[in-house]
């Protein structure tokens, strides 16, 4: 069963992470719809101390291309067009099936033709005569900050066209013009601005709700893990809850059993005997495993045992962990933009070594680091 990392490619988070950027900047949401935005550096903020009246005012620069507030235009308009049109095509559900992830669904049976005009509307508006794009620049207030709005018709949005636009404002110095008027572009020239969104991509847009909420049969399972109740677990899952479910922070039971067990040892009290607590993990992992439990899985926003113990520098229980099959090439974080990473569970040890630790802290480092490189793991791409 593929984990949430790996039922998508790099690119597309990539995708995402840009389509996000974009409609953050332009203070938007984003919707189901098949075609979203993507700036590509053509829709740029920077800040700077306006000068007026011997003031300095906190502003905001908003600069976007002559090219993208055009290909705004005409998204905006097809966008319009095909709600007219087709007004359910975004309808949708959130379905629970056997996978512990929920499933994405268009409810709308002409989904797939509102998609089809969407795309030949982008196509026909562009040579509409009634969309334009100007160079202007114009101030609005934005919270207690200026929002200098600027429109370049430049072929990219750099430094250079930032700094002589603050400029103006900066030291009264005039070296932008914004005298372009009534420009207009192919659909060649924007349609990279446009991301067809299939059901795989808008799934990743939306993967917070891919996590389902628990139900009471879960919930017994979760709890019968973290109280290590062997018997209600087995009962549980006989019983035909999915021992690989999760929960709302993207984890497994089986991962809950690890970071359980990590909790008691750290709990330090008289009856925390860190070699029991140990094997009662291991004594349990080895039985949530035939019942079918899956090592490497979890969800959205989420980590697995591995992590877990990379996170505690708990040697005993990843040496266990990959002597049982677990990836150490996982990349949990590539929401958060950390592409070039392979195995987070050795960046995090790695990085560790940077902290202030004491020798036991050191010891345990120095054996997490080598089970994972020994098992094969490779920290980043070279």
């Amino acid at each position: 069963m593929k984990h949430f990392t790996e039922r998508y490619s790099r690119e597309q988070f990539q995708t995402k992470s840009d389509i996000l950027s974009t409609y953050h900047s332009l203070d938007r949401k984003i919707n189901y719809s098949p075609y979203l935005l993507r700036s590509l550096n053509d829709f740029q903020k920077a800040y700077f101390f306006a000068k007026f009246d011997k003031k300095e005012l906190p502003t905001e620069l908003c600069v976007r291309s002559a090219k993208f507030n055009f290909a705004l235009q005409v998204w905006e308009v097809a966008q319009k067009l095909t709600q007219q049109w087709y007004p359910f095509h975004l309808n949708h559900e959130w379905v629970k099936t056997k996978d512990p992830l929920k499933k994405l669904v268009f409810t709308h049976n002409k989904r797939a033709e509102a998609e089809n005009y969407f795309k030949e509307m982008l196509i026909a508006l562009c040579d509409s005569p009634l969309i334009i794009s100007s160079e202007s620049i114009h101030f609005s207030q934005n919270n207690e900050t200026l929002q200098l709005n600027a429109c370049v018709n430049e072929p990219e949005i750099n430094n250079n066209i930032i700094n002589k636009i603050a400029d103006q404002y900066r030291n009264n110095k005039t070296s932008y013009f914004f005298n372009q008027y009534n420009c207009r572009f192919s659909y060649d020239e924007i349609k990279d601005f446009f991301v067809y969104c299939d059901t795989e991509l808008l799934t990743l847009l939306y993967a917070k709700e891919t996590t389902p909420t628990l139900t009471k049969e879960e919930n017994k399972l979760f709890n019968a893990v973290d109280n290590f109740d062997w018997k209600n677990i087995e009962k549980t899952v006989s019983e035909g809850t999915n021992i690989n479910c999760i929960n709302h922070l993207g984890c497994t039971p089986f991962t809950q059993l690890f970071d359980s067990a990590t909790c008691k040892i750290a709990e330090n009290t008289p009856n925390a005997n860190e070699d029991l607590i140990v094997q009662q993990t291991i004594s349990l992992a080895d039985k949530m495993l035939s019942l079918g439990a899956d090592i490497n899985f979890f969800g959205y926003d989420g980590i697995n045992a591995l992590q877990v113990t990379s996170y505690t520098h708990n040697p005993k229980l990843m040496k266990y962990l990959l002597s049982k099959g677990a990836n150490p090439n996982i990349n949990y974080f590539l929401e958060d933009g950390d592409y070039s990473i392979i195995s987070s569970a050795l960046d995090n040890i790695l990085s560790d070594y940077g902290i202030e630790i004491n020798e036991d802290e050191k010891t345990n480092l120095d054996a997490c680091k080598s089970l994972l490189i020994d098992a094969g793991a490779i920290r980043e791409k070279n």
